[in-house]
Parts: structure tokens; sequence; C-alpha cells
């Protein structure tokens, strides 16, 4: 009874501490939260705990005015001192040793403090500093206990006695939107990483709540997933019903600090009963970042080449395979009976003791559910009924190995694994069974849905196999033909959907028939997207570099189009080629055997200058004998003509001044900045007159003048001002 008041007694003063700095904390998890300390404002730690309250407590857990009590009040100054001069790391690094000294001295036994004494004052030290606000202390002599992150959504079930010395353990909760763990297995939202200050004794339950969002197919086959030392794993199942993840209802931070000290005084915590609906727990040794796995995997099966095109869509639980691009796969035909439509398998047929053909041999594909492909995983391979052999497939080569009753094969790149197949000598039913084991991205621990596949070939009579191979061609004026081959030894029939090899542009179907009038074979056909797509051309265009304004709008440039037995001149378009950057473009439209094209040059049209910026302004910096007085006004002029001598009237000229210090070296300041600044005369003459009173002006100073002209050339110079 003495022991339970003083728990409760404890515990209330806990309360007190936590209402006022666990929410809050939280809120102002900034360490650059401005808080009230001794009546000075600082901006280094969030608004949780004074100082003046850490002293009181170090002198309540220490004993006021003994030697270990100067000793934490020296370490508390110095964390302070760090604080004040914002070196919040440093401060944090101090926290640390502050506690690890209370951890030793209460180790020792030479506390006077009482437990919920201690564990209050390094919970407000953690605060003071802005540490993690999840981190819980453990002591080697600690009952078995839970503990649990604030959220309630995660937790830590521990043995007694599990660390060797007082550690730290912190349950960070991470975003779920970046799984942690290195695996291709899915993940799903309840990431957390665990970290201590020292290694673990004894194995320890981590269990996590998973998402609302997971489906409710996944939820009962979620297992806890393990980022360790040696790599991923799956951990071992242990009970996690210390969670009650049946609410989303998020617990308060001073539930989860109540629950973590109520574990200091009760034997068994009265808030660890079994709920409902616990979480996905995992015994562990290590500590690491962990999350919800489906520990399910899909086994699916096909045939054909192209199954190793399939590409994974998330959220679905089917694979779609892309049509090959190119004609049927090139190989040396034999009496083959399989039906192949477009480079797709539709049946496994063959004759008796032959070889299944490539687009149709056994695929597997292994992914998760949401469909992630899974590589390098191990599938077995025996021959059922019929007989027959098999061997491992190499892709994209679709190379054979060695042939016998079974065979090892590993996922590739593309979650698929297939073999070469020869049927065996019995007619009809033929089967071949696939079977996944654990090993790649499969790791132990998972289980296979469904566990093998069964493939079935059907051993025929003989059905020659005709091949057919289009292609795509430039139109060179040429009659491009197509191939076709029979299987068996027969003679390919060719023809052409316009009736004779094509020539023109456009689109031709090739048919290749195998067998017709051979009452020993089936008459079979093969077809092949020839296609004769228009012939390139190439535009081109020719400017001059630059020419002289005239007022008038230019036209100097020539085009012309060229291809296989094209040659035409073209004349250009312009753009703004009266003055400044214009544009020549020549554009072929193409026609029924030629591709269009156009192509386009700039040159420029300037005008002619005369006398721009002479005396007092110069084109090279000039000597100090050479200068304007401060406060007089400076001309700045410039002719501007066009190519028959006429001055130009409507030009405008942008003018900047600026001042680059006493040598000319100095970094640019812009002192005048003026649009339009000069004014025109009808002979083509521009000036502005510049006053070089103002305080932007300095005696002894050298000014870069430049105008620039609305044809894009600039006129630059120098003056001195003494």
């Amino acid at each position: 009874m003495r022991r339970s008041i003083a728990s409760l007694i404890a515990l209330s003063a806990v309360l007190v501490f936590l209402v006022s700095c666990g929410d809050t904390s939280r809120r102002n998890a900034d360490p650059t939260s401005p808080i009230q300390r001794g009546g000075s404002q600082l901006s280094t730690a969030p608004a949780c705990v004074t100082l003046a309250n850490l002293v009181s407590m170090v002198n309540t857990v220490f004993g006021a005015g003994s030697p270990d009590a100067s000793a934490a009040l020296g370490k508390l100054d110095n964390l302070d001192k760090q604080l004040q001069k914002g070196n919040i790391g440093q401060a944090q690094d101090q926290a640390r040793l502050l506690i690890s000294f209370i951890q030793l001295k209460a180790q020792q036994g030479t506390l006077p403090g009482t437990h919920a004494q201690i564990q209050l004052l390094i919970n407000g030290i953690l605060c003071y500093v802005g540490l993690a606000s999840d981190t819980f202390i453990i002591f080697p002599n600690d009952p078995a206990q839970i503990l649990r992150h604030s959220n309630g959504r995660s937790g830590i079930s521990l043995q007694a006695n599990t660390v060797a010395e007082p550690t730290l353990i912190t349950i960070t909760v991470l975003s779920d939107t970046t799984p942690p763990l290195v695996t291709k297995l899915d993940q799903y939202p309840g990431f957390i990483s665990l970290s201590q200050t020292s290694p673990l004794t004894k194995p320890a339950v981590v269990g996590v709540c998973p998402a609302s969002s997971v489906p409710a197919e996944v939820l009962d086959r979620l297992r806890l997933g393990h980022q360790a030392a040696v790599g991923f794993e799956i951990t071992p199942t242990a009970d996690a019903s210390f969670l009650d993840c049946s609410t989303s209802t998020v617990e308060s931070r001073v539930s989860g600090w109540m629950q973590r000290l109520a574990s200091f005084f009760s034997p068994k915590p009265a808030y660890a009963k079994t709920m409902r609906a616990g979480g996905v727990g995992g015994l562990v040794s290590e500590f690491s970042p962990f999350a919800p796995v489906d520990a399910q995997l899909f086994f699916g099966g096909g045939v054909g080449a192209t199954v190793t095109e399939f590409k994974a869509r998330p959220m679905d639980n089917t694979t779609t395979p892309k049509l090959p691009a190119a004609p049927l796969l090139s190989r040396t035909p034999g009496a083959r009976v399989n039906t192949v439509v477009s480079g797709i398998c539709t049946q496994i047929n063959a004759l008796i003791g032959s070889p299944v053909e490539t687009e149709c041999r056994p695929v597997v594909t292994l992914k998760t559910f949401r469909g992630t492909l899974l590589e390098s995983v191990p599938v077995g391979w025996v021959i059922g009924q019929g007989g027959g052999v098999v061997a491992p497939e190499a892709t994209p080569a679709h190379t054979c190995g060695t042939f016998g009753s079974s065979a090892s094969t590993l996922t590739n790149a593309s979650g698929s694994a297939s073999v070469c197949w020869t049927l065996g000598a019995t007619l009809g039913t033929n089967t071949v069974v696939a079977t996944p084991t654990f090993g790649g991205d499969a790791p132990s621990g998972v289980t296979f849905s469904p566990a093998s596949i069964t493939f079935t070939a059907i051993a025929l009579q003989i059905t020659p196999t005709a091949t057919a191979t289009g292609g795509v061609f430039p139109y060179d004026g040429l009659p491009h033909a197509g191939s076709g081959a029979c299987s068996n030894g027969l003679t390919p029939a060719l023809a052409y959907s316009n009736g004779t090899v094509p020539t023109n542009a456009g689109t031709y179907t090739l048919t290749v028939t195998c067998g017709s009038g051979n009452p020993l074979y089936v008459t079979v056909t093969q077809t092949a997207t020839i296609h004769i797509t228009p012939a390139p051309t190439t535009s081109t265009v020719s400017c001059p570099a630059s020419m002289t304004y005239t007022g008038a709008a230019l036209t100097p440039c020539m085009g012309g189009v060229t291809g296989p037995g094209l040659s035409l001149s073209l004349s250009p378009t312009y753009t703004s080629n009266v003055v400044g950057t214009a544009t020549a473009t020549v554009t072929y439209s193409g026609g029924a055997n030629y591709a269009a094209s156009s192509a386009s040059k700039t040159f420029q049209i300037l005008y002619a200058q005369s006398g721009c910026f002479s005396s007092p302004i110069y084109n090279v910096m000039p000597s100090t004998k050479s200068f304007q007085n401060r406060g007089s006004n400076v001309p700045v002029k410039c002719t501007l003509r066009s190519a028959s001598g006429a001055g130009v009237a409507n030009a405008m000229g942008d003018l900047v001044v600026q001042d680059m210090g006493p040598n000319g070296t100095g970094s640019p300041v812009t002192v005048v900045s003026i649009a339009n600044a000069f004014k025109a005369a009808s002979s083509g003459n521009y000036a502005y007159g510049l006053d070089t009173s103002p305080l932007g002006f300095l005696p002894t100073h050298y000014y870069f003048v430049t105008a620039t002209w609305s044809d894009g050339s600039k006129t630059t110079g120098w003056f001195y001002i003494k």
C-alpha cells in the first residue's frame, strides 16, 4: 500500500509537469522558438521548462549541496551557456552527458531522489534542449515494460533486465510517403525507426499499427519488415496485442508519458491489456527502420518471348503484355504445329518429341500485390505427364541451356523465368510444373500464391509454320519486298495487298502461304505492318550576315529543298526585315513520297553610324588631362544614316552611364539609365545633354557610356570627371 501511494503521488507530480511540457514542446519542436528563462528571452529551446525548474530538480534528485549536485549543476550551466550562444547541437551533446551522469549515479544507488523524480529531471533536460519527445529511459534492473509512441500507433515490449547500462530508446514515426526498407516487397504506412544508446541484451517485440488505407485482403498477411545490419529481413512473428489498432484516434502526449512512467511502478502495466485489434509485431534483437510488409507474392504464368516484356502497373494484380514492334523472331523452323499470331502464342502445341516454339515456351512471373516485379528468385521446373525434357532459357537471346527432366532458373529483371521445352513421345497431353522458392528478392518468410503452376502442351501431327517479315523503308523510288519462310522445307508463296512489290509511300500487307496444294500439310498463312515512309527532305536558306538599313523591307536571302530525286528552289518568307534582327524562312510542304521540311536564317539590318560619341566622349578611356568638370553638361551625340546616306529619323536610343571608379577598372555602378533618351532631328542627328551635377557623379572617376539603338547595335565611350 505504501508503494502504491508513493507511486500515485509521483505520477501526479509528473502529470503536472507533462501537462505544461507535452503538447507545448511538440508544438514548439523548432529549437529556435523563444522562451523565458531567468527573466531573459533567448531563442534556443522549446517552451516546456525553465532553467530555475531544472536547478530545483537537480537539487531534489542529487541532494542540495552535495558534490554530485554541484557537478550536475556545472554540467547544466554548460548546457545552458551553449543554448544562449545558439549552439543547439553542442547543448544537446551536453544534455546527453548530463543524462548519462544521472543514469550512472542512479545505477550506483547514490541518488536521494525517487525514481519518478529522476525520470522527471531527465524528461525536463530532454525537453529543454529540444531532443526527441518519444525517448524512453531504460535501466538495467527495470522490470518487463511496454514503451508506446505518443500517438499510440507503435511501440516496444521489453523483457525485464534488457539492457546492461542506462539506455535511451527513441521511437521515431517516419513519413508515410517514403517507405524506409530496402526491399521490393510492398510496404504499407506504419513506418517507424528505432534507435538506442546501447545494445539490448534480450530480444524485444516491436509492434506497429498499419494505416487504415491498407486493403482489407492484405491486412491478415502483413508481417513486420526490418532493415537489419545484414540487410532486409522479415522478423519472426510476435504478439503485438499491446497496441490497440482498432481506432485511429491519436493518444495525447501526456498519456504516452504517463504510460511510460507507469511502467516503472507496476510489474505488469495496467495499460498493456489485450485489445480487440493488435498491431503487426515481430521479434527483434537490433533496432533500425521497421515497416509492415505484404509477405505474400503472386506467382503468375504464361507463354511466349514477349512475356519478358511485361510491365508492372501499381495497385493491379494483372500484367499486360506489349506486342513486339518487330516481326516474328528469326529461327530455324522444324515440323511445328502450334499457332502463333503476331508473335503471341495462342496454344502450346508441337510435334511428338519436338520443342515448342520460342513464343510458346512456359514463362512465370513473380510480383507483389501492388505489381512490383521480383528478380533472382529461384524457380524449379519438373516434367510431369508425357515425358519430355526442359532447359533454362536465357533471355532476350532465347537460347537454351542443358536439357533434362528438371531445370532450375532465376527470375530476371522483368520478374520472369522461362524454360525451353521439348515434348515427350506421348501423343496428347504433356505437362511441366513450375515451383518458386525463397531467394533473391523473395526473402525467407514470404508465401507464394499459388504454390506452383502447371503448364500443359498437346503433342500433335504435322502442321507447318509460316513466317513473314516486312519492314519500314524510306521512299527511294525502288521496290521493297518482304520475305517469308515455311517450316518442313516447304516453299513459301508471297502476295502483296497492292498486287505487286510496293514502291511508293504507303502501308502494304505481305501474306506468306505455306502448304497450299500439299495434302500432307495444313495450309497456313502469316502476314507482315511493309511500310514505305515519305523520303526525308532538307530545306536550306542562305543570307548575308548583315545589311545596311534602307527604311524598306529587305529580301536578300535564297532558299531551296533537296531529297532523293528532288531539288527545288524556294522563295523565303521574312519577318522583322526592316531594321534589327531579321529572319528568313523557307518551308517545303512535302508530297506523296516526300516529307515536309523547313529552315530559317537570321541576319542583321543596321543603321550606318557617323561621328558617334565624339569629343568630349572618347572611344577609349581618356587620360586624366582630358576631363570634364563635375556639374558640366556633357553632349552625347550620334548620327544614324540609311544605306543611301539619308538621315534616320525614327530611331530610338536607350542611354546607360556607369561609374567605373578612379582607375576605370572598378565594378560598374549605374548612375544614369534612360529609355529613349536621345532627341532626333530629320537629318538623323541624335543628341542628349548629360548633366553631371547629380550626386552619382564623383570627381576623379571614369564613366562608361552605352547607347543601345533600335536596330540592336550599341555605341560606347568614356569620359573623365575632374
